[in-house]
C-alpha cells in the first residue's frame, strides 16, 4: 500500500493491534475506497479480553456493500482465521441505514481505527431500532447455535440431557477450530439473554459482556443475578471458556450448566411477549415473529 496504514486508535495489546492493521491492510487491498470506517468494540474495546476471545470490528460501507463485496469480505475473515490465533469478527454495515437510524455500539462503545469518522452524523437509536437489532440474538444462540435448531417449539429441554455439561459445551474452539471443549457460546448466550432483558424490563442499552453482568445486577437484580454473574465471573474470566479440569470446577460449571434450562426458558417468556407485539404493530419483524411463534402455544 502506497500509504501507511496506522490505527488511529491502540486497543492496548501489541499483538491485537498487529491482527487489525493487517486485517484491515488486506480489507483495503480487496476493497479500495470501498470501506468508509473502521470501529473495534468489543472486549479488545473495552480491555476485558482474554486469550480466547474475538476481535470484534464494524465495517461500514462507503455506500453500500454489493453481494460480491460481502462474500469477499467472508473470504477475508475465514482465510485470517487460519493464520491468526485471535477470530476477528467482520461485521459489514451499510452507510445508509446507520445514518438514517444510528447504532448504539458504534455511537457508544467503539474506538475509530481508520477511516472517516461517521459518530457524530449518527442519530440517537431509539429503543424500539435497539431491539430490532439485539433481541432476537439470544434466541439464535439458544435454538441454532446450542441446540442446532432453526425455530424452536415448546418444550425447551437441555442441548444434551445425558451429557456432563447438559450439551452447553462445544468441542471446537475457533479460530483454527482446534479439538477444546469450551463454553463460549454458552457464556455469551447468557450475557446477550441478560443484555436483552435489561433493554426490556429496565429500558437499558449495554455495550458490551462485562457491562450486561454489572447492569443486570444494578437495574434488575432479580433471582437470576447471581447466575449471571457467576457464568461470566468463572466461565469468562476464570476458565477463558475452556472445560475445566479440576473436579471441584467441572462440578461448579456442571451446575451452572444444570440451572441454564430454567434462565433461557425465562428469556424465551419474555421474547414470545415481544414476539406477539411486533404482529400486533405489523412491524418489520412481524413476518419473523409469525414463524417463530408457529406452534407455540
Amino acid at each position: 500500500m502506497e500509504q501507511q496504514l496506522r490505527l488511529a486508535a491502540t486497543s492496548g495489546n501489541a499483538q491485537i493491534d498487529a491482527i487489525l492493521t493487517g486485517t484491515i491492510g488486506l480489507l483495503e487491498t480487496a476493497l479500495p475506497e470501498r470501506i468508509r470506517a473502521y470501529y473495534l468494540h468489543g472486549s479488545f474495546f473495552d480491555h476485558t479480553g482474554i486469550a480466547t476471545s474475538d476481535i470484534d470490528l464494524f465495517l461500514v460501507a462507503n455506500g453500500s456493500f454489493t453481494a460480491a463485496e460481502r462474500a469477499i469480505i467472508q473470504r477475508i475473515m475465514h482465510y485470517c482465521s487460519l493464520f491468526s490465533p485471535f477470530m476477528a469478527e467482520l461485521n459489514a454495515l451499510d452507510e445508509g441505514p446507520l445514518l438514517a437510524n444510528g447504532h448504539y455500539r458504534i455511537q457508544a462503545a467503539s474506538n475509530l481505527l481508520w477511516g472517516r469518522d461517521i459518530r457524530e452524523q449518527l442519530p440517537l437509536q431509539s429503543m424500539e431500532q435497539y431491539l430490532h437489532l439485539y433481541a432476537h440474538f439470544p434466541y439464535i444462540y439458544i435454538a441454532n447455535m446450542l441446540r442446532q435448531l432453526e425455530n424452536i417449539v415448546p418444550p425447551l429441554t437441555y442441548p444434551d440431557a445425558d451429557g456432563e455439561f447438559y450439551g452447553y459445551d462445544q468441542p471446537l474452539m475457533p479460530p483454527q477450530n482446534e479439538p477444546r471443549r469450551n463454553i463460549k457460546k454458552f457464556v455469551t448466550s447468557v450475557c446477550w439473554s441478560a443484555t436483552v432483558l435489561l433493554a426490556w424490563q429496565a429500558g437499558q442499552t449495554v455495550p458490551g459482556k462485562q457491562a450486561s453482568v454489572h447492569m443486570y445486577r444494578a437495574h434488575i437484580n432479580d433471582e437470576w443475578t447471581q447466575f449471571i454473574e457467576d457464568v461470566y465471573t468463572w466461565g469468562n474470566q476464570r476458565w477463558h471458556y475452556l472445560i475445566p479440569e479440576a473436579l471441584a470446577e467441572r462440578q461448579r460449571l456442571r451446575s451452572l450448566c444444570q440451572q441454564a434450562l430454567a434462565f433461557e426458558q425465562h428469556y424465551i417468556q419474555h421474547y414470545r411477549n415481544y414476539l406477539h407485539q411486533q404482529l400486533d404493530t405489523n412491524g418489520p419483524d412481524a413476518q419473523l415473529a409469525q414463524k417463530r411463534l408457529h406452534g407455540w402455544k
